[in-house]
């Protein structure tokens, strides 16, 4: 008898301990993920911000991503939210259980834009919090994934993949090293005694970009956005184009557009304006991102008054690094029944007009500005 009540007790401990597998298994074998966010030259990790569905998709807590990002959550109900940039106002509306989410950014306070965007997966709701996808808060922030296979170092810690963010375009060697992380430590990812300050790095050690390979890479970003997203213009270029309409105070309506054509074969970028008002027609043209060491560009300005038969064509140099809006001194080629006078400030205000344009194309198409391309005192 007490050999059966034995036998029983060592049966009940089996089954106790067998009901504890499943649940180690689960632990032993759950994927965990780091995010990483990289700004003003900070890299800050982040755990406990993703959670991977039975289908595979990487999601992260909308509300706790804004906390940490400098964006501003707002829960609007009925499954309908939204995540703002705190800086610029740029927001992202999306609704629960669909793909389909809208971003709106502003260029002024009279200027918006609204355009239509469609996530890998559905937002959903995870524990009383509303989920997104990972590459979702790509209007806001660029977003890479590095599996695991890439990020060795971290794979060795523990982790399944890392997902970088950042308000510069990210490529494949954009990973930073673990001791780069200003939080490692409190994260549990190293031990103080092994934190480097990255100053004192071997030269093998990623080091920290310069400003002109920031631009540099940008403008590369620039050129691929250019050549998977453009047309072709008769030249066999590349081409991207961009509109705008505006009425004036006194009704009469200035339309303009602009063009940024990349040639493929030396990867020269020129940009092009063009405005209508009335009966006068107004153009420039410049290269983006000169070879010259100095970044100095030929401006090239044609206006036409088909009413009055007026017209010019000129040439100025500018320096794109430097370039504030100031008035330039552009060179007559040609003209008809206008004076040098005229024609500088004619040629510089359609300038000013392009720039301006530039800038709002630049934003609305890949997220940059125009000190990103190298305009540094543009303002």
């Amino acid at each position: 008898m007490k050999k059966r009540k034995h036998i029983l007790g060592l049966l009940l401990i089996v089954a106790m301990l067998l009901s504890l597998l499943p649940y180690q298994r689960a632990e032993a074998a759950a994927k965990k993920y780091l995010v990483i966010s990289y700004d003003d030259g900070n890299y800050w990790g982040y755990h406990d911000m993703v959670e991977r569905t039975s289908d595979g998709a990487l999601m992260i807590p909308a509300k706790k991503f804004a906390d940490n990002f400098w964006l501003e959550y707002k829960n609007l109900g009925n499954g309908n939210f939204t995540l703002t940039d705190k800086e610029t106002g740029a927001t992202c509306t999306y609704q629960r259980g669909a793909k389909e989410y809208s971003y709106t950014k502003y260029f002024f306070a009279s200027l918006s834009k609204r355009q239509n965007n469609t996530a890998k997966y559905a937002p959903m709701l995870s524990n009383k919090t509303n989920m997104i996808h990972c590459s979702a808060v790509s209007p806001l922030f660029y977003c890479k994934y590095f599996s695991a296979s890439t990020a060795t170092e971290y794979k060795a810690k523990g982790y399944s993949g890392v997902l970088l963010y950042s308000k510069y375009p990210l490529s494949d060697s954009d990973l930073p090293p673990i001791s780069y992380i200003e939080n490692a430590e409190e994260l549990g990812l190293i031990e103080k005694e092994d934190i480097k300050d990255p100053s004192e790095n071997d030269t093998d050690d990623k080091k920290e970009p310069t400003l002109g390979e920031i631009i540099d890479s940008n403008l590369d970003a620039l050129k691929t956005y250019i050549m998977t997203y453009g047309g072709t213009n008769k030249n066999g270029d590349k081409i991207i184009n961009y509109y705008y309409r505006d009425v004036l105070p006194d009704g009469d309506v200035s339309e303009s557009a602009c063009a940024i054509a990349l040639n493929e074969s030396n990867g020269e970028m020129t940009f092009i304006y063009r405005n209508t008002l009335d009966n006068v027609e107004s153009a420039i043209t410049f290269i983006l991102n000169p070879t010259n060491s100095a970044t100095k560009t030929t401006v090239n300005c044609v206006l036409a008054d088909m009413e009055y038969g007026l017209g010019f064509s000129a040439n100025s140099q500018m320096y794109i690094a430097s370039y504030n809006e100031e008035d330039l001194y552009f060179v007559k080629e040609q003209s008809i029944y206008m004076t040098d006078d005229t024609i500088n400030k004619l040629a510089n205000i359609n300038l000013k007009l392009a720039i301006n344009l530039l800038n709002i194309m630049l934003y609305d198409k890949i997220g940059l500005t125009l000190p990103d391309i190298g305009f540094l005192l543009y303002e």
